[in-house]
Order: C-alpha cells, then structure tokens, then sequence
C-alpha cells in the first residue's frame, strides 16, 4: 500500500514577495515569448523554433530583464518550452477545425479585455 502526505505550507511575508516577484517574470516571460512567436508569423509567416527561444534567455536575463536572474534557469526554460506546448496544441486543434486560442497572462490584479 502507497501512503500519500499533504503538508500545509505557510509562506511568510518576504516569501510570499519573492514568489510573487517570480511570478510576476515568468508571466512577463510568457506573453514575451509567445508576442515574439505572433509576430514572427504574422510579420513573415515564418515560425520561432523553441530551441532559438531558449537561445535568447540569457540575453534576456542579462540586458533585458534582469529580474530574471532571481528565477532558476529551469524554470525560466521550462516557459519556453510550455510556450512551444502550448503553440503545437493550437495549431493541433486548428487543424481539426476547431476555434484555439492561446491566452496571454496578465498581472494579478489586472484584467485583461
């Protein structure tokens, strides 16, 4: 028999700050990641490879967004590789005549229109 645990986290003040500031990176990651992929269609109908995303995420981290380097690198590969998910599961669902859309995230708090 396999025996499960849940265990309650509460996070202090500064932890929760932290957690937040790293979110808020991964979301402003995200949209950028998925703006420069539109685009790239849109302007020139061609497509941004994953592998050239996550090529660019030092220079982001260094010259564009250095809040950045407060999240570990995994993790800020694993959005570009959750972007190219995300992008293969809607031109997937395209394909099967359905109507997709990928949403962009926006700042708690924000609303998006």
């Amino acid at each position: 028999m396999l025996k499960s645990f849940n265990y309650r986290l509460h996070p202090t003040k500064r932890q929760q700050r932290l957690l937040s500031e790293q979110l808020e990176e991964l979301r402003w990651l995200w949209n950028t990641l998925l703006t420069e992929r539109k685009q790239a269609w849109e302007e020139r109908q061609e497509t941004v490879d994953y592998y050239e995303q996550k090529a660019e995420l030092p220079a982001l981290k260094a010259d564009v967004r250095p809040g950045l380097r407060q999240v570990h690198s995994q993790v800020v590969q694993d959005v570009a590789l959750r972007v190219k998910k995300a992008m293969d599961a809607f031109f997937r669902r395209l394909k099967a005549g359905e109507t997709p859309a990928i949403r962009a995230f926006a700042a708690r708090g924000a609303t998006t229109h």
